[in-house]
């Protein structure tokens, strides 16, 4: 896309004939995009990952090229290049090789860049001498040589970086406050229940990738939180769809508590996954199917339900008679197939008492979206009146989002694309020196020292930090709140927090100005505007 980008600009006229070249023009669109994120105000560190090997030919030039024009455009505080290298170790003579990333440093120094931090992978422990020998070699302070050593359970991760000091480094590097010790009580929390599950489950998933794992990784993901949850392992049977036939199917979901298709393109292994769409509807089997996958259970459906055997999709039959899964009208006549996909977030309006609903609880839901062909809604009210109904529609065009199956355990349908997306664990973001709400045990607890903007209005902010501190006291669900609950962060963020609260599990859900939505979430206003937002949020109050 960068490379692209760049090309139509220069067909546009953008550069004025100017001859395109890597630097300036390829290193510019880079930079931009990273940059478009800061612009929004909304973050306090953008991180962004440069991937492969120093020296790669696909990111020698121009993304390494484009850190080091960052670097010295942002100041030394406001960026740093943490560098993550291997540290090999030798069983034969039990030695750790330092020389591997001293050589990678050298090279990034050849290209302007100085790495600030390296975080090391290695089998074994790095001592005080190997540390100091890095920090010598590849100029870094000591404290700056991190070590990250092979864990049995990668959500050791975080904690190992934590007792390190990660976290301190590059906040001092970068100049903001570490006063406030990170709260990794849930973390913890979600460790030990992965650790010691209380039972376990077999789930089949079927896909065309499966020799390379990593192609599923979000699916495996969401799959081991999910359990972890639940306190559940949850043991995936990793199936090649190509497998899978009438003969040998009872073999491969004997014993299995769930199927799972997983997404794909193309028309190989096409006909196991409809099989195995079919066992889970007819046995009764919970099944989730996304985006292909779901494609793949109309099919199934469209098949032995609606006894239209020629049911196929017009992916792998472009001359079928019926495509139940085709292309919009508006996208038969684009000839390149990146112009016909359906990417990014969509709007999904979810159907009232449907299971899906259930899952996210609420009517409207966004989520990604990376495929080209759709639910034939010419076929929408034979589907319906069989048993399968559409449980998830766009609005602004009408696409079938979502399907499920009537009288059935559990049996959905998905178009959305396989990320860490989702109706999962809500995400706060809490500005570098906004104010802490709650403490260790998620106790209410307020900790700023002054309140910026707000002159005479002592008393109105001193009753929401009352508020705040016992939510019971004012107010129940569907009780009424406080006039004039603001709270506003300390001074030198540039953000307010706008908050009107009711008392709940969700710890102190906010709403907006509007006082039309009760939203889980902070809204970030300009500081600038306090005063005014003030007066409104009286005036608005229930």
């Amino acid at each position: 896309m960068i490379y692209k980008t760049v090309i139509d600009n220069e067909r546009k006229g953008n550069y004025l004939g100017e001859t395109v070249q890597v630097i300036p023009h390829i290193t510019n669109e880079i930079k931009k995009r990273i940059k478009k994120l800061g612009k929004s105000n909304d973050y306090d560190i953008i991180i962004t990952e440069i991937g492969g090997t120093v020296g790669d030919i696909e990111n020698f030039l121009p993304y390494i090229e484009t850190v080091r024009q960052l670097k010295w455009e942002l100041g030394e505080s406001n960026g740093l290049v943490i560098h993550l290298t291997l540290l090999p170790y030798i069983s034969v003579t039990g030695e750790i090789k330092t020389k591997p990333t001293q050589h990678s440093v050298r090279n990034l120094m050849e290209n302007g860049i100085q790495a600030d931090i390296l975080v090391c992978r290695t089998e074994k422990h790095i001592s005080k001498g190997i540390r100091n020998k890095l920090a010598l070699f590849c100029n870094v302070k000591p404290e700056n040589v991190i070590e990250s050593i092979n864990t049995k359970v990668i959500y050791d991760i975080p904690c190992l970086l934590h007792v390190q000091n990660f976290d301190k480094v590059v906040l001092n590097h970068l100049n903001l406050p570490t006063l406030i010790t990170p709260n990794l009580k849930k973390w913890k929390i979600f460790l030990k229940k992965h650790k010691n599950p209380k039972c376990k489950i077999k789930i089949a998933l079927v896909g065309k990738y499966v020799s390379l794992r990593d192609s599923y990784k979000s699916i495996t993901e969401a799959l081991i939180h999910a359990g972890t949850e639940n306190e559940t392992y949850v043991d995936i049977k990793w199936i090649y769809s190509g497998m899978i036939k009438e003969k040998n199917i009872k073999e491969y979901f004997e014993g299995i508590s769930g199927i799972l298709i997983a997404p794909g393109f193309g028309n190989r292994g096409i006909e196991g996954k409809i099989l195995a769409a079919r066992y889970a509807r007819e046995n009764k089997i919970p099944f989730l199917g996304i985006c292909l996958g779901m494609q793949i259970a109309v099919i199934e459906f469209a098949r032995n339900v609606l006894k239209i055997q020629k049911a196929e999709s017009s992916e792998t039959n472009p001359k079928t008679s019926h495509p139940v899964i085709s292309l919009m009208k508006e996208q038969k006549n684009i000839m390149q197939k990146g112009g016909t996909m359906r990417l990014g977030d969509w709007k999904c309006s979810l159907i009232a008492k449907s299971k899906i609903f259930s899952i996210y609880g609420k009517k409207e839901i966004f989520e990604r979206h990376r495929h080209r062909y759709e639910f034939n809604n010419a076929y929408l009210e034979s589907f319906s009146n069989a048993g399968m109904k559409a449980v998830g529609i766009n609005p602004e065009t009408g696409l079938v989002e979502a399907i499920e199956l009537d009288n059935h355990v559990f049996f959905l349908g998905v178009q959305i694309g396989a990320t860490g997306g989702g109706p999962g664990g809500q995400i706060f973001n809490i500005g570098k020196s906004r104010a802490k709400l709650f403490d260790e045990n998620d106790n209410v607890k307020i900790t700023f020292k002054d309140v910026a903007g707000l002159e005479g209005a002592k008393e109105e902010v001193q009753e929401i930090v009352e508020f705040l501190k016992s939510p019971q006291k004012y107010t129940k669900l569907g009780g009424k709140i406080p006039k004039g609950a603001l709270l506003i962060g300390p001074p030198g963020t540039g953000k307010t927090l706008l908050a009107k609260a009711v008392a709940g599990e969700a710890k102190v859900p906010f709403f907006s100005l509007s006082g039309s939505d009760f939203v889980e979430m902070f809204v970030g206003v300009g500081a600038s505007r306090v005063r005014d937002l003030f007066e409104k949020a009286k005036d608005k109050s229930p």
